[in-house]
């Protein structure tokens, strides 16, 4: 079974709803990312990290990773080295203030 979605209604902000071919209902955050002229803003603060490795480096989360203020790593190995940063950024923001992240799902 193959569905098509196609976009029903976008809300102010965050969210896009979308119904596929198949009748399924789906709501999905929206970055501020790319070519999105709305939706949540992704930065080191605001997000959880979910560690995405490409050829190219390593970025903080998955849907970061057009934003080189995101690129933590410019290569992506040794992975060591790359969850090093992410500990350090966290031991930092922890040491600041814990408020104001939230975790963004792109799935």
């Amino acid at each position: 079974m193959r569905c098509i979605t196609a976009v029903v209604a976008a809300t102010p902000g965050a969210y896009r709803c979308a119904r596929t071919s198949c009748g399924v209902v789906v709501l999905r955050g929206v970055a501020a990312e790319g070519f999105a002229d709305e939706g949540v803003h992704i930065s080191l603060d605001t997000v959880e990290p979910e560690p995405t490795i490409a050829v190219d480096g390593a970025w903080w989360h998955p849907v970061a990773v057009t934003n080189d203020h995101l690129k933590i790593a410019d290569q992506p190995l040794p992975l060591a080295a790359v969850l090093d940063v992410i500990r350090d950024v966290l031991a930092v923001q922890a040491a600041g203030s814990a408020e104001g992240r939230e975790v963004f799902r792109c799935t």
